[in-house]
């Protein structure tokens, strides 16, 4: 099945006013999850919708700003993904690959489950108690699993509906691509669907121990679907899921599901405002060629991607900037004279002067720079960043070093390429023009509308 956007004249935008739904928004507390979710919030907010977002604390402000009624998590599901060093210390210890992996949806992903659960369940209980009548539709970061007990057979009240967002890669097995996080390239040919059956009958035994916490936890709470594929119900589990990029931005699947839709990227100009660095003058007047370089916020050591590029480019006709995001400088480092480093520059702005962003395969990263029509170099390997890697040069549009911490030479060489090859600016404008015709915010709100019309309808 080919993906496809939202068609608007068959959602029920019209539907009257006097009836919205009231809006949840569920998030993680980590910045790459939330911060899409808080300009969800803030767009219906803006449109006139009465909206609740449930998160961590160290987000109360953020999410107070959008105008929405705030309610903290609690126990196990209030972390602060930036502090994750000192709240799993041993984490930093793992290799990346599988024990990293099964470390991360372990404790990251499936431990809050509960807490998130009962959060959810309160709010739900204290709405049928004051507004039996109100639509409840969750719009929600796919992570957030505490929203699934109840559509798997838990006890529970239930909203109207639930939309996850596609904040990270579409992650769902298919038979015509190898695994999530595999980093192999989709092949539906009759050898190649052999090799997807396989591997994912392989990548379920490394992935047994994450999958055996899903099974405790669901059961835990009463659930009696707990046996299905992690990475499959996270997708299928709620009523529809929103991927947040573009069609050819994704390996084609000829068994996606219906309930899958491509909206594109959250437009420029919704952002959090930050102001700008001493130096942005040198990035307006872009007289010479700019490749900023970032790694995010989870897998944030330097040494893996920033230090090298710096190294990398040093001699090079070029200007680099570099986003440290937990920091605004490198202690005991003196920078190259082409290079400028600042904590945080909002990619909004920063990437509509780029000419390359090296970066470590975040997927908001990745799309914000594809959107903006800016090729890229990628290396990262925790998390998802192997497969946010790979499929991303698989488009065209950038070089993947498969590497955590590449050599300099490496760096020096793909930027290089990027910047003397036409054709990864050519195929990057190309997905940008992609992303320009979608509209990402305007088709939550009628997927919202959709799933409130169908109760009032009585489907």
């Amino acid at each position: 099945m080919a993906p496809t956007a939202i068609d608007p004249s068959t959602q029920g935008a019209t539907r009257s006013f006097k009836t919205k739904p009231h809006v949840l928004v569920c998030a993680l507390p980590a910045y790459g999850h939330f911060d899409k979710l808080r300009i969800i919030a803030a767009d219906f907010v803006v449109r006139g919708y009465k909206v609740t977002f449930i998160t961590g604390t160290c987000f109360r402000s953020s999410a107070e700003k959008t105008g929405a009624r705030f309610i903290p998590l609690r126990g196990a599901a209030d972390f602060d993904f930036e502090k994750m060093d000192e709240t799993w210390p041993q984490r930093k210890l793992l290799e990346p690959g599988p024990a990293h992996l099964n470390f991360d949806l372990i404790q990251i992903f499936m431990a809050p489950m509960k807490d998130q659960y009962e959060c959810v369940q309160e709010f739900l209980a204290n709405a049928a108690a004051t507004a039996p009548n109100e639509s409840i539709v969750i719009v929600q970061d796919p992570a957030f699993v505490g929203t699934f007990p109840p559509a798997l057979g838990a006890p529970g009240l239930r909203p109207t509906g639930i939309i996850s967002m596609g904040i990270f890669p579409l992650a769902i097995s298919s038979i015509d691509t190898a695994p999530f996080n595999m980093g192999l390239p989709p092949d539906s040919s009759p050898e190649g669907r052999q090799r997807n059956v396989a591997m994912l009958a392989g990548f379920k035994q490394v992935l047994g121990p994450a999958q055996a916490a899903w099974t405790a936890n669901l059961t835990a709470l009463g659930a009696t679907d707990t046996t299905s594929w992690i990475f499959d119900r996270w997708v299928t589990a709620p009523d529809l899921y929103l991927q947040l990029s573009i069609p050819a931005a994704e390996y084609p699947r000829s068994d996606l599901p219906p309930t899958v839709r491509f909206i594109g990227a959250v437009p420029v100009g919704h952002r959090e405002k930050h102001p700008v660095p001493a130096f942005w003058p040198e990035i307006l007047a872009h007289r010479k060629r700019l490749v900023v370089v970032s790694q995010g916020t989870a897998s944030n050591d330097p040494a893996d991607l920033i230090l090298p590029t710096l190294a990398a480019l040093a001699d090079m006709d070029v200007l680099v900037v570099a986003t440290l995001v937990r920091s605004a400088s490198l202690p005991d480092y003196t920078p190259p004279v082409n290079a400028r480093i600042a904590r945080f520059i909002p990619f909004d702005e920063l990437f509509a002067h780029a000419d390359v962003v090296v970066s470590n395969g975040g997927y908001g990263t990745v799309c914000q720079a594809l959107s903006a029509g800016v090729p890229m170099v990628l290396a990262g390997r925790t998390e998802d960043k192997p497969e946010v890697c790979a499929r991303t040069a698989w488009t065209g549009a950038a070089v993947d070093l498969k590497a955590q911490r590449p050599d300099v030479q490496a760096v020096r060489e793909a930027v290089g390429r990027v910047l003397r090859e036409e054709a990864f600016k050519r195929r990057a404008g190309e997905l940008r023009d992609e992303f320009a015709a979608m509209d990402a915010l305007g088709d939550v709100v009628r997927a919202v509308e959709e799933l409130a019309s169908k109760r009032q309808d009585g489907k």
